[in-house]
């Protein structure tokens, strides 16, 4: 079992020495002792004299005696800096506790001191293990270890006592073993600042406190992750510790002129082992901030910081990730509509996977953006459904109070012709309507097909699939209700569509190259009405379509090329 030596040891590194206390030390001692950075995070007398200085070394020189411990003074340059010691914790185990004085913190000299402990630590007195312990939020004390290469292993739920009466919940606990490297373990990071123009992105500052807590908005979609006035505190010492972990990098998004909170953006999940390389994006705003793009202008701020080479471990010149991952609650559709935007692409749809208290599982969405991806490419803004006007019909988006009424039914057409939930019924309308919401955010331009003179919705036609391999493309899709059918409605519709679809950008239209198009096998009359229209067969597909009925039946694809569109063809 390693033994403590009788005198004091002179170790030596350049300008730093450390060496035993002396009575000359007590002055700059009781200094550092009365300084609210150390009295915050140590027990200490109040008042702190010179006697309490002295007092100290004389303890000091008892634990050494009896081999409990051993007290170094860090004196750099001929002056007393700080102190740094070992307690003896279990035999082969000590305990590292360090200070330095106010004018000698963020210089480097306590990582140095510890640096120099612990090779003697394990190189002359044989230890197995250096533990450390700090109180919570002890940041400064924290970051030292992790510089010298100690792993943090937990907090210790206890309150720790520190000056005048006082306690911090909670205790960080760690350890360096004998044979680990001394240098640090993961990042630190720490979050540069990035200028948005019209906003800055910066680290979280202690008087960041909102005034309020969060709205029904965030309480329904953050579940927590928004802080209240009464819980801030918490909040951000969980964030620097993530930060700390090398786990995320949070930041404030702010008015420049006011400096003012507008919202918090953040990426996660950083130190994740099977997804190194990878982070997830989170944010929220505060409700003054919404609908003025400015969560826009923060992901793309984020994403370059994000995927820019990273050159140290605070990540203050980017984090050199090669992919990025984010998620929404699937009714959370301003958030997926700034995801689209910056060049998401939806990969997932979870079905009842986040839970609500009170409440129904809702759904989520999953998107992921590579670093090699295009983004001008990828980006997907909600499509905006024009009104359109025939002799008969008007084209238009719906709204609410376009609610099947009671009597209408799928009928035998409708069971054995379309998908599963395609056509609205009236007890099927709001998950139906809320559906085509989402859609839109995706791109598809969905129509009701409305009578002129009534406004009565008659049935939907759609360009859809806009999202695909080949952005300038669509496919159309269309319905009537039974009392509309044999008209000559949906042919009027279609063409509608068609002639906003290959209509140049410059006349308003889509600027389509190429519209697909694919029926059931049995379905005549619609695939006449393709026909008609120009359509050209191109293949078939055998047993690949589910109809509403549960059926299954063959498919037919049509396609029709801009090229090849003749608008007085119908």
């Amino acid at each position: 079992m390693p033994h403590l030596p009788h005198d004091v040891p002179l170790l030596v590194d350049g300008d730093l020495t450390l060496r035993a206390p002396r009575v000359d030390d007590i002055p700059r001692m009781t200094q550092a002792c009365r300084d609210p950075g150390a009295r915050a995070w140590l027990r200490l007398p109040e008042p702190y004299e010179e006697s309490d200085a002295a007092d100290f070394i004389a303890a000091t020189e008892r634990g050494r005696l009896e081999g409990a411990r051993i007290e170094w003074a860090i004196e750099v340059a001929g002056r007393w800096v700080g102190n740094i010691g070992l307690h003896d914790r279990r035999g082969d185990t000590f305990e590292v506790g360090y200070m330095v004085h106010p004018d000698a913190r963020a210089t480097g000299v306590c990582r140095r001191a510890l640096q120099l402990l612990a090779s003697y630590a394990f190189d002359e007195l044989g230890l197995s293990g250096l533990t450390w312990r700090a109180a919570r939020g002890n940041f400064a004390s924290r970051r030292v270890a992790w510089a010298c290469g100690f792993a943090v292993d937990g907090i210790w739920d206890v309150p720790h006592p520190v000056s005048d009466g006082a306690s911090v919940d909670g205790v960080w606990v760690g350890h360096l073993r004998a044979g680990e490297p001394r240098r640090p373990r993961h990042p630190w990071y720490d979050p540069p600042v990035l200028d948005g123009g019209r906003f800055l992105l910066r680290p979280w500052h202690g008087d960041d406190v909102p005034r309020q807590g969060p709205d029904e908005q965030s309480e329904r979609f953050m579940m927590g992750n928004q802080p209240a006035p009464a819980s801030y505190t918490t909040w951000l010492l969980q964030r620097r510790e993530r930060m700390a972990e090398g786990d995320a990098v949070c930041w404030c998004i702010v008015d420049p002129d006011l400096d003012e909170p507008l919202g918090h953006i953040a990426v996660q999940h950083l130190r994740a082992v099977m997804t190194l390389g990878s982070g997830r994006v989170s944010y929220w705003l505060y409700p003054s901030a919404r609908g003025l793009g400015i969560l826009q202008e923060a992901l793309d701020l984020v994403i370059a910081h994000a995927f820019a080479p990273s050159t140290d471990d605070s990540g203050a010149s980017g984090l050199g990730l090669h992919r990025l991952q984010a998620g929404t609650d699937i009714e959370n559709r301003p958030s997926a509509r700034a995801l689209r935007r910056a060049g998401f692409r939806q990969v997932a749809n979870e079905r009842a996977v986040l839970a609500r208290p009170g409440a129904a599982p809702s759904g989520a969405l999953t998107f992921e953006l590579l670093q090699g991806d295009d983004r001008l490419a990828q980006n997907i803004e909600p499509a905006v459904v024009p009104t359109l006007r025939t002799a008969r019909l008007v084209l238009r988006p719906w709204t609410v109070q376009d609610r099947p009424g009671e009597d209408v039914e799928l009928d035998r057409a409708a069971l054995r012709y379309m998908p599963a939930g395609a056509q609205p019924t009236h007890s099927t309308w709001d998950e139906w309507y809320h559906r085509r919401a989402r859609q839109t955010d995706e791109g598809q331009v969905m129509w009701c097909i409305a009578d002129a003179r009534t406004d009565q919705a008659l049935g939907a036609v759609t360009l859809f699939d806009r999202a695909g391999p080949v952005r300038d493309r669509a496919e159309i899709g269309y319905w009537l209700y039974p009392d509309a059918r044999g008209r000559g409605y949906a042919a009027e519709a279609i063409d509608a569509a068609l002639a906003h679809g290959f209509a140049p950008p410059t006349q308003d239209g889509l600027g389509l190259i190429r519209i697909d198009a694919d029926t059931d096998a049995e379905n005549v009359d619609s695939q006449k009405l393709l026909r008609d229209r120009g359509f050209r067969e191109w293949g078939h597909a055998h047993a690949d379509y589910t109809r509403t009925d549960g059926s299954i039946s063959n498919s037919i694809y049509f396609e029709l090329l801009a090229a090849d569109y003749e608008p007085t063809r119908s």
